[in-house]
């Protein structure tokens, strides 16, 4: 959990200073819908599955079943 948190944070340090970066991140948020979540998403601590040493807080990461799900609507939405 703390790499990815890692990864997210140094994602956003990169786009921070760099509007070629920012577009590049939209362009690719835009074309996949799973990377925007696995990227940028976030959740609400579920007390049933992380204990109270976890953050509030967390970046979200669709199980499988979640994926299609995410996809399914997507599809509905954009077609």
């Amino acid at each position: 959990m703390k790499q990815i948190l890692e990864d997210r944070i140094n994602l956003l340090e990169i786009c921070k200073g760099s509007p070629e970066a920012q577009d590049n991140e939209n362009e690719l948020c835009r074309r996949d819908i799973l990377y925007y979540f696995k990227n940028y998403a976030f959740t609400d601590r579920n007390a049933n599955l992380y204990d109270g040493t976890y953050p509030n807080v967390l970046p979200f990461l669709p199980y499988e079943f979640q994926e299609e799900c995410i996809l399914e609507v997507w599809d509905s939405i954009v077609n």
